[in-house]
């Protein structure tokens, strides 16, 4: 799972990331520079760091197949 963490998030407290990690321990936490609406503030960043990591995880996906 990927959690795109604002850096300026004024809406969850920053200890949320630690209660998202005790239910997803490989959860990996990226910090972007913007409010709690990250999507709005800063979509191509956003899409950009989404888009890498399902690329990655499709190479994963594909390693595990043998492909």
């Amino acid at each position: 799972a990927l959690y795109l963490r604002p850096s300026r998030d004024l809406v969850l407290p920053s200890g949320a990331v630690h209660a998202a990690r005790r239910c997803l321990p490989a959860l990996e936490v990226v910090t972007v520079p913007g409010p709690h609406i990250l999507l709005a503030a800063r979509p191509h960043h956003s899409a950009a760091l989404v888009c890498a990591f399902v690329r990655r995880l499709e190479c994963l996906a594909g390693e595990s197949r043998g492909a």
